[in-house]
């Protein structure tokens, strides 16, 4: 709420669009990186992942109107993953209610020491969510 309500305001106020989304979205991505104990290739990963995701966030609450709505996309994500629902790693995880071990080591395709969340399947399907508020924007804009 922070990133996409108050900070993105704040810069969309003083700048354009473009700097309101990237600069909190880089934010949350670096966020999600202090404080861990990654490898450099990790913690790259995560910083890319967590920015595109931000940006993801942030292009639901602009076409929405309503910073809500990224909220609840957001919690719903945590929910799922973080709340032991749903566990993609390449070790298994006796908490979660679903679990599928990823059975290699390449760190583009599971994320790395993150996990699924920073991998290029997680990056295409921030990049297609994001592409499709865009357009879902663009489109309003027209009408």
């Amino acid at each position: 709420m922070v990133f996409r309500g108050v900070i993105l305001n704040l810069l969309k106020e003083k700048w354009n669009i473009k700097v309101a989304v990237f600069i909190p979205s880089a934010l949350f991505g670096l966020i999600h990186i202090i404080g861990m104990d990654f490898s450099v290739i990790s913690s790259l990963l995560v910083l890319i992942a967590g920015t595109m995701v931000g940006i993801m966030f942030s292009m639901i609450a602009i076409e929405s109107g309503s910073v809500w709505n990224s909220g609840v996309v957001h919690s719903l994500w945590n929910i799922l993953i973080i709340g032991g629902g749903l566990s993609i790693s390449e070790k298994a995880d006796e908490y979660s209610v679903m679990t599928y071990v990823l059975d290699s080591k390449d760190f583009v395709f599971t994320g790395g020491e993150f996990g699924i969340e920073s991998s290029i399947i997680a990056l295409l399907g921030y990049i297609v969510v994001t592409l499709a508020a865009i357009c879902m924007i663009k489109k309003k804009a027209k009408v």
